[in-house]
């Protein structure tokens, strides 16, 4: 894919193309390509934080790991720098973020950082988020690298795995490309 001469809508059949075959690690090079693409243009926030979702997806999903634990960190710093103007949904996601990086340390055995990360999550929950939450962290942190195809599986269950063909379709629609 040729970031020069990219078709958003072309690109991103291309990926979801990539993804039905379960081939992560080529559908993450069309990704950085169609990133790039969009930085160069200016194209919106949303289009960039939707492209480093579907990276992280196709990292963990090929075990690059920390690299996927590098484009989380990234996202996290971008929402951190504006804290105080987070919509509702934004914050959702920030959450979510925070559910994958959390995921992330436990694959990386880090278990330095676990309880950090645990308080760190919790305390940007909602009363009501946290009471939900925290099963599903109690959980998580059973989990060790040795169990980590278990832990995608639970992800997955808990939705916070998104990557599909149609996921790709639908973004691609929803920010009108395709």
């Amino acid at each position: 894919m040729d970031a020069e001469q990219i078709s958003f809508g072309g690109a991103l059949e291309e990926i979801a193309s990539l993804l039905k075959r379960r081939q992560y690690e080529p559908a993450v090079q069309a990704i950085h390509v169609l990133s790039q693409a969009a930085m160069r243009q200016n194209i919106q926030l949303i289009l960039q934080r939707y492209l480093a979702e579907l990276s992280m997806e196709c990292l963990e999903l090929c075990g690059q790991l920390n690299t996927a634990l590098d484009i989380c960190e990234h996202s996290l710093e971008q929402y951190a720098e504006a804290a105080d103007s987070l919509s509702t949904e934004a914050k959702k996601d920030q959450i979510t973020l925070e559910m994958r990086k959390l995921c992330l340390l436990v694959k990386l055995d880090m278990r330095d950082q676990l309880v950090a990360q645990n308080k760190h999550l919790i305390s940007l929950c909602t009363a009501q988020q946290q009471a939900t939450l925290q099963p599903i962290l109690n959980r998580i942190n059973r989990y060790s690298s040795a169990s980590s195809g278990r832990l995608t599986q639970e992800q997955q269950g808990l939705g916070l795995f998104h990557l599909s063909d149609r996921l790709v379709r639908e973004g691609a629609k929803a920010i009108g490309l395709a």
